[in-house]
């Protein structure tokens, strides 16, 4: 026998339905409303405000120039690729379980500190450039990421730094502190010789990241929204 939906419940299973469309039309609005999607990801047009406000504002510092039309639609254009570059190389890291260790950190920045001129020194860059130190650090996690995924994909023995390199590296160095007529003490080549040796093997990795995030950007699904 043959029986037939009460108007309350037809009326009530209507309601659901509309309401599900709802919540779809509302998430893939909301996804929308960002600056670029990366492989179904949303970059948040928040993200995008915060990184491009603080880049404008080092380059107004830097110039003393305000920016014009032409000026700020090329910042924008860089800001959104650079975000979505650093969204691939996350992804990338992520699905090749390319991470850090704490240690690696520390050493990293204890580094980028000292070549500063120290602890005071560092401080003032800060400052002078209105950088926040999250900002330094978050960077500098960025680029740690970066160097590890472009070895990933590339293997250790493309990047090899031959005692040639580094010993050439190191003279130029002298050579150019002599000339400068500073008188600064050089160290020793054999107490810098392995820091050399890491800074020209990232040298030649960072050489590499522009074949490298093509490639990401080959293999990605990316729209740009604004």
């Amino acid at each position: 026998m043959k029986t037939e939906k009460s108007p309350i419940k037809l009326v009530a299973l209507i309601i659901i339905i509309l309401a599900v469309i709802a919540v779809l039309f509302t998430f893939i609005s909301s996804q929308k409303e960002g600056v670029a999607m990366v492989n179904g990801k949303s970059i948040s047009k928040s993200e995008y405000d915060k990184e491009y406000n603080f880049i404008k504002k080092q380059l107004e510092g830097i110039s003393e120039k305000t920016f014009d039309s032409e000026a700020a639609k090329l910042l924008q254009e860089n800001v959104v690729n650079h975000l979505i570059d650093l969204t691939l190389v996350k992804e990338y890291a992520e699905k090749n379980n390319i991470t850090f260790s704490e240690e690696e950190f520390n050493a990293e920045y204890a580094t980028r500190v000292a070549l500063l001129g120290g602890e005071e020194a560092y401080r003032t860059y800060l400052k002078q450039y209105s950088l926040p130190e999250e900002t330094f650090k978050k960077d500098m996690e960025n680029e740690l990421i970066l160097i590890k995924s472009i070895k990933h994909k590339n293997g250790d023995g493309k990047f090899l730094v031959t005692e040639e390199e580094i010993r050439a590296a190191y003279d130029s160095l002298v050579l150019e502190v002599n000339n400068s007529g500073l008188n600064e003490e050089i160290p020793a080549y054999e107490g810098v010789k392995s820091w050399f040796a890491k800074q020209l093997e990232n040298q030649k990795i960072i050489a590499e990241s522009e074949v490298f995030l093509e490639f990401l950007r080959s293999e990605a699904d990316i729209e740009i929204l604004i």
